[in-house]
Protein backbone atom coordinates (compact mmCIF):
# COMPACT_ATOMS: atom_id res chain seq x y z
CA UNK A 1 0.00 0.00 0.00
CA UNK A 2 1.29 3.26 -0.83
CA UNK A 3 1.47 6.41 1.28
CA UNK A 4 -1.00 7.67 -1.82
CA UNK A 5 -3.34 5.19 -1.42
CA UNK A 6 -3.58 5.16 2.41
CA UNK A 7 -4.33 9.17 1.93
CA UNK A 8 -7.36 8.61 -0.52
CA UNK A 9 -8.83 6.12 1.74
CA UNK A 10 -9.02 8.36 4.43
CA UNK A 11 -10.13 10.92 2.79
CA UNK A 12 -12.60 8.66 0.83
CA UNK A 13 -14.06 7.17 4.41
CA UNK A 14 -14.06 10.82 6.08
CA UNK A 15 -16.49 11.83 2.85
CA UNK A 16 -18.52 9.13 3.57
CA UNK A 17 -18.95 9.61 7.64
CA UNK A 18 -19.34 13.38 7.13
CA UNK A 19 -21.66 13.45 4.10
CA UNK A 20 -23.36 10.37 4.12
CA UNK A 21 -26.58 11.13 2.34
CA UNK A 22 -24.21 12.79 -0.45
CA UNK A 23 -22.02 10.03 -1.11
CA UNK A 24 -22.44 6.47 -2.73
CA UNK A 25 -21.41 3.32 -0.08
CA UNK A 26 -21.52 -0.05 -1.95
CA UNK A 27 -22.92 -2.66 0.22
CA UNK A 28 -21.93 -5.99 -0.40
CA UNK A 29 -25.36 -7.60 -0.70
CA UNK A 30 -26.67 -5.19 -3.34
CA UNK A 31 -23.85 -6.28 -5.89
CA UNK A 32 -26.49 -8.16 -8.06
CA UNK A 33 -28.74 -5.11 -7.90
CA UNK A 34 -25.83 -2.69 -9.11
CA UNK A 35 -24.75 -5.09 -12.08
CA UNK A 36 -28.11 -4.41 -13.31
CA UNK A 37 -28.87 -1.13 -13.61
CA UNK A 38 -25.05 -1.08 -15.09
CA UNK A 39 -25.96 -3.23 -17.61
CA UNK A 40 -29.42 -1.28 -18.47
CA UNK A 41 -27.80 1.79 -18.40
CA UNK A 42 -25.17 -0.03 -20.86
CA UNK A 43 -28.08 -0.39 -23.17
CA UNK A 44 -29.41 2.43 -22.58
CA UNK A 45 -26.21 4.85 -23.58
CA UNK A 46 -25.63 2.37 -26.59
Amino acid sequence: MTQEYAEEVRYKRNLLEQHPLRCFQAQPHTTAAQWEVFDHLLHELC
